[in-house]
């Protein structure tokens, strides 16, 4: 497989914004600054205007860039982790190619890199520059990342970005998989695009390295959509028992909680558990033919299988509610074991189920990742000490499952096996 890893330099590859620092000791720049803002200038009418500046001289520029950079000290060894892995990199920078030659060179990156970025070259008194990548459908920029990853997309199976602000905001949606830390992360998160934090280098390099032997699922909204049948078992209960209908929104917010809780905390219901006893069932004479497996997941839990995963759903469903029904769905072969509610575990969060689960696989806490789409699945692999990814197709939405711990949240579930395996696709031990 071949791998391309592009990288924003200001404020990523460097901590420090320079451009931004090194516009502050310019008296005009705040002005510069507003009417770029308000899309009166764009990117290379604000870097003309800003350095067309008596006695500015390329020296200057580069002293001031060399000795203000605060270069990632992960940078070295991810390089040469990279190379190690055989993976392909460039810098995708608004900034100048110059100066980040001349930045990186000085803070002891001596490899030669491929860097897509704004042209200056020194003229003595004058700085020249120019704007090969500028395009007027990336307002944030004067290089056009998008562009750039369009035109280097057919030559590799999976593209990796790494970046932090504005300029990188065209370059995400071309890109299989995102890392982001500052506005860049909250824009994503905005956006329902799935990217990894990251602090520094040394955080993509333990990312990408990982390699997960064990996935364990939540079901409801997860794997299956079986809202319909929980949705009329819910309220033929509240017909039984004299009290109100509920509405669609309000029985969804229950998926995931045991349904014991859920019955106890309705006003009226005076005995719980014939209440649960009532629903469940009526829900067994409807749930097989009103559940379907979620859009994706046929498709990858036998790719997943198919790849030497050990796979297992950890539920707050019936246990042999559960396993009939991933049977009946065509999938239950797949699964080391399936564990619910009445298999003698405490239900999630508590870390009962995941620890049965552990100890079946045989595996350490590190190599096992937990599937869910809810609160209560973050919560459970937190108390769990295992991995979390969230995937945004129950009723919790994006931006909630993104403040939850979560390694990465995904809008599609057919989108699970790139970010399990960052850098390959090969299959597990």
């Amino acid at each position: 497989m071949k791998i391309l890893i592009a990288s924003d330099f200001d404020g990523t590859i460097n901590k420090k914004d320079l451009g931004e620092e090194f516009g502050k000791l310019i008296e005009s720049y705040s002005d510069l600054k507003e009417k770029f803002i308000n899309n009166n200038l764009s990117v290379p009418d604000v870097y003309r205007k800003l350095l067309d500046v008596e006695g500015m001289s390329f020296n200057v520029i580069r002293d001031f860039y060399v000795n203000q950079a605060n270069i990632d000290e992960h940078f070295i060894p991810f390089l040469g982790f990279i190379k190690s892995k055989e993976v392909a990199h460039i810098i995708v920078s608004d900034g100048f190619d110059l100066l980040i030659e001349e930045t990186l060179r000085h803070h002891g990156v001596t490899d030669a890199l491929c860097i897509f970025a704004n042209s200056m070259r020194d003229n003595g008194n004058k700085v020249l520059m120019d704007f090969p990548f500028w395009d007027n459908d990336c307002v944030f920029s004067g290089v056009c990342k998008k562009r750039i990853l369009r035109a280097l997309k057919p030559y590799f199976d999976r593209i990796i970005y790494i970046g932090n602000g504005y300029s990188d905001i065209d370059a995400v949606p071309e890109a299989d998989i995102v890392f982001a830390r500052s506005m860049l992360k909250s824009y994503c998160n905005e956006n329902k695009i799935p990217s990894f934090w990251y602090d520094n280098y040394g955080d993509i390099v333990t990312r990408l390295n990982r390699a997960y032997k064990g996935i364990i699922f939540d079901l409801d909204g997860t794997l299956i959509d079986s809202f319909s049948a929980i949705y009329e078992s819910f309220n033929y209960t509240m017909e039984k028992l004299g009290l109100p209908q509920y509405s669609y929104e309000d029985v969804l917010k229950t998926i995931g909680l045991p349904l014991e809780d859920v019955m106890a905390g309705i006003h009226g219901v005076d005995d719980s558990a014939h209440a649960v006893s009532m629903f469940r069932s009526h829900y067994e004479e409807i749930y097989l033919d009103k559940t379907t497996l979620l859009h994706g997941v046929q498709q990858v839990v036998e790719k997943l299988y198919h790849d030497g995963y050990r796979m297992a759903v950890s539920t707050n469903k019936l246990g042999k509610y559960s396993r009939s029904l991933l049977e009946h769905l065509g999938i239950g072969k797949y699964f080391k074991t399936i564990v619910g509610i009445g298999d003698g575990l405490r239900n999630k969060p508590y870390p009962d189920t995941i620890e049965k689960i552990l100890s079946e696989f045989g595996l350490p806490k590190d190599e096992v990742v937990y599937i869910g789409d809810s609160l209560i699945d973050a919560q459970t692999a937190v108390n769990a000490g295992v991995h979390f990814i969230g995937i945004a197709t129950g009723p919790v939405p994006f931006s909630e499952l993104t403040g939850a711990r979560a390694e990465v949240v995904l809008d599609n579930f057919s989108r699970l096996p790139v970010y399990l395996t960052p850098l390959n696709e090969e299959t597990q031990d």
